[in-house]
């Protein structure tokens, strides 16, 4: 980008032709196949993270408790108003939506307005990532542990990793990141570390469908086949 663009938090594709970005000073930008062009949200907060389940159904969240919802048209505010940074927000589809974020705070929209978990999770440290694979298998990364959502109730699982703050899945396959090259795995009863040679802290990571991508402090780049 030209000029003075802002710094980028967090970025989701809808299509090749249909994807955003969002960051610093309310920034969202959308990509439309061949250009990024600069959308108005509405907001000057810091915009950490986007999820979209549909063209006309994008989700930002950010400092502040800012919680935004596209609806093809413009961006409307659905956030609880609580002021709690929030840092994550994934979703099942439509109407399966969660947002996360400091002090255990977890957020869950069935289409429009979030409201507020009732009760939390069962921490209070800062949730930073969040992987919905279906609306009763939803799991959160809290700093040392991990968290599962079933429909009903939410299990912790603990992990001797330090800063989670990322997770991503694909089927039955899960693995989470964090802070000093912290890299776990699901095995399917518990979080196994994995060793991956550095110590530098991890921001996040992706699942796709040959190679997995983790992405870190001072341009660490890691990949490994699936």
């Amino acid at each position: 980008l030209t000029g003075n663009p802002p710094s980028f938090y967090g970025v989701y594709a809808v299509s090749a032709t249909d994807a955003w970005a969002v960051g610093t000073g309310g920034a969202v930008w959308r990509w439309n196949g061949s250009i990024w062009a600069a959308q108005a949200s509405g907001t000057t907060a810091n915009l950490r993270a986007v999820w979209a389940a549909a063209a006309n159904k994008v989700y930002v969240v950010g400092d502040g408790g800012v919680a935004l919802l596209w609806d093809g048209t413009a961006f409307n505010q659905v956030g609880v108003g609580n002021g709690i940074n929030l840092w994550a927000v994934a979703g099942s589809g439509p109407t399966d939506v969660w947002a996360a974020g400091e002090n255990g705070v977890v957020l869950r929209s069935t289409g429009g307005t979030f409201t507020q978990v009732a009760g939390g999770i069962g921490t209070t440290a800062t949730v930073g990532g969040i992987f919905a694979a279906a609306s009763n298998n939803v799991w959160f990364a809290a700093d040392t542990n991990m968290f599962r959502y079933d429909g009903a109730a939410y299990t912790k699982y603990a992990t001797a990793a330090t800063g989670l703050r990322a997770v991503s899945g694909a089927g039955a396959e899960l693995w989470a990141v964090g802070s000093a090259g912290a890299l776990v795995h699901w095995n399917g009863a518990s979080w196994d570390s994995i060793e991956t040679g550095t110590r530098r802290d991890f921001y996040s990571i992706f699942l796709g469908a040959q190679k997995q991508w983790i992405a870190g402090d001072l341009g660490t780049l890691l990949s490994k086949s699936r």
